[in-house]
């Protein structure tokens, strides 16, 4: 038994340091089922992972894969289910592996693979012909005596855990006001894991998974595990432009006409029609507007800005993309293979979202954008100018 409060929070408490780390490094048990989990939180997690490894702990995880529109896509038009559910679980874990943080998640997650320790399933909605995600959020730990059990609003990814601001109840089975609670946490843990849910099917993970993961932990084999950030710092996201903030070039000599333009644009709300001859200028007044934005933005209430540039043909995103880098970002160019870019686009928000990037610019077609596969990632408050 270990000293606990009834709650963490953000504000009073580090859920990492003062939660995870000394309970998971007191227990034999510990059974997951979270809406999104990444390898990225095992790193986080550190020595009190390696206590509950050396002592033959036991991980169960149970979670619902990142859905993409071409996986949705799939499932409307009738493919297996359970087959695209895997290869999107199986993606993510590749994607996984472009996060230093996460790639040595895998490693830890590799040992516990071999050594029979951690089994995987993956859950859905299943009720009324709908596909829905499985995005319930409840732990249970236990040492072979007393239980642990907490819920709340954090998912095991690294910003859920250290990024984001979060909270979860606690409920001890040694404490008279908990017991009950924690017993019935416990018990829907173990009705989702043998697939007696209503609503809901689970699904074994762990067999497509293996080979993946020892892969991955074969190439992370002997090396350091990236340390946690100390408490306030922030997190950094393996996102190449660190600032992001769009910056007028010093060698551009900006018009007057250009600079109405401009003015006007604000003055009528941030939305407007360039209607200016060809050569003079509009794209580049285009991005001076943007970057006068992402200085009053950051100026006045440190907010920062995404900046999505939608053209009709992929020669016109590559010429955009090129003006982008004049004015001191490199910019995502968003079309073709989702391979190439949507791993980058979702990094640039992740990061938008902590704080880690100021600012950012995506590049992209009317076809890639009207197919719906990027603007599930843009902020649901972004505007249109």
């Amino acid at each position: 038994m270990i000293n606990l409060e009834s709650d963490y929070r953000s504000d009073r408490s580090n859920l990492v340091k003062d939660f995870y780390v000394p309970v998971l490094g007191a227990s034999t048990h510990y059974d997951r089922a979270v809406g999104y989990f990444s390898a990225s939180v095992l790193a986080v997690l550190g020595q009190g992972l390696d206590d509950f490894a050396s002592r033959g702990g036991q991980l169960r995880i149970v979670a619902s894969p990142r859905l993409n529109r071409e996986d949705i896509d799939q499932i409307q038009a009738g493919y297996a289910l359970r087959g695209v559910l895997e290869r999107a679980a199986l993606r993510n874990i590749e994607d996984a592996c472009h996060d230093p943080f996460a790639a040595q998640g895998l490693g830890q997650l590799g040992i516990l693979v071999a050594e029979g320790r951690l089994d995987i399933k993956l859950a859905y909605i299943s009720a009324d012909n709908r596909i829905g995600m499985y995005h319930e959020k409840i732990g249970v730990f236990r040492d072979g005596r007393d239980v642990v059990a907490f819920k709340g609003s954090a998912n095991e990814t690294l910003p859920g855990l250290a990024g984001n601001f979060e909270s979860i109840e606690v409920f001890r089975s040694w404490h008279p006001g908990d017991s009950e609670r924690a017993v019935r946490i416990s018990r829907d843990f173990e009705d989702l894991w043998r697939d007696q849910t209503p609503l809901l099917r689970v699904i074994d993970f762990a067999d497509a998974a293996r080979p993946l993961i020892e892969k991955y932990a074969r190439g992370t084999k002997g090396q350091a595990i990236p340390q946690m950030p100390p408490d306030g710092a922030t997190i950094t996201l393996p996102w190449p432009d660190a600032d992001g903030i769009l910056t007028i070039p010093t060698d551009l000599q900006v018009r007057e006409y250009q600079k109405e333009a401009v003015r006007r644009w604000f003055a009528n709300g941030l939305r407007g029609i360039l209607r200016m001859a060809t050569g003079t200028g509009k794209t580049l007044t285009a991005l001076s507007a943007a970057a006068q934005l992402a200085k009053r933005l950051k100026r006045q209430a440190d907010l920062p800005l995404l900046t999505v540039i939608v053209v009709p043909y992929q020669h016109l995103v590559d010429q955009w993309a090129q003006d982008v880098e004049r004015f001191g970002i490199t910019a995502i160019r968003a079309y073709e293979s989702t391979d190439v870019w949507y791993r980058r686009a979702s990094y640039l928000l992740d990061a938008l979202t902590l704080g880690t990037a100021r600012g950012g610019a995506i590049v992209t077609t009317n076809a890639t954008f009207g197919k719906g596969i990027l603007q599930p990632l843009l902020p649901a408050t972004a505007g249109t100018s």
